[in-house]
């Protein structure tokens, strides 16, 4: 019977239909959740990389404060240097003053005492002088009485 064989036929397109369609689907429910799962790992690879991009920008500024306070650092120490150096250099000009001053003091005592000691001696030299002159005065004025 043809009718028979129609609706064999009839059926098994439908059969072969319904399973091309479900066939489709599937694929097309498999490419779905393919790329759900490519979009996810996508996004997750993005997130990655924008972590490790902004971890490195936390390392760079964080470089970047330790080299500016490493500069600081050094200024301050230089200023240090430097003014240490200042008081050191003062105090060297402090002490060449006091020396000077102590010299030239040692060198007024010293001419004050070399100007004493000449006065004294002069003033002995003079009495002794004085002296000589007075014991030949007498020695003179007895010598005239006992002629």
């Amino acid at each position: 019977p043809p009718q028979l064989w129609d609706l064999i036929i009839s059926y098994d397109k439908q059969k072969h239909d319904m399973e091309e369609r479900a066939r489709m689907e599937h694929e097309t429910q498999t490419k779905q959740h393919y790329k759900r799962e490519l979009d996810d790992q996508m996004r997750e690879r993005k997130r990655a990389i924008e972590a490790e991009h902004d971890e490195r920008e936390r390392d760079r500024q964080a470089l970047q404060v330790e080299h500016e306070r490493h500069i600081r650092d050094q200024e301050a120490a230089q200023d240090r240097q430097r003014q240490k150096a200042e008081v050191t250099i003062q105090a060297q000009k402090e002490a060449e003053v006091y020396a000077k001053k102590k010299r030239e003091k040692e060198r007024r005592q010293r001419q004050r005492e070399r100007e004493e000691m000449l006065a004294r001696v002069t003033r002995q030299d003079q009495e002794e002088r004085e002296n000589d002159q007075k014991r030949r005065e007498r020695l003179m004025h007895r010598a005239a009485e006992m002629r």
